[in-house]
């Protein structure tokens, strides 16, 4: 069994950018899992990719 916690922070009333160096990525089957690189409980995993125009 896996247990998972959410928690929703509104820290960002003023859209600042994100640092995109801040998060790792890594295919999982026919998944991408997406990982804050310092909170190791901070990942969202998506089935469906979409490439963006550069």
């Amino acid at each position: 069994m896996r247990t998972e916690s959410h928690e929703v922070i509104d820290e960002l009333t003023e859209s600042k950018g994100t640092d995109l160096d801040d998060f790792t990525g890594y295919e999982d089957g026919e998944s991408y899992v997406v990982c804050d690189k310092t909170n190791a409980n901070a990942w969202i995993r998506s089935d469906v990719t979409t490439q963006l125009p550069p």
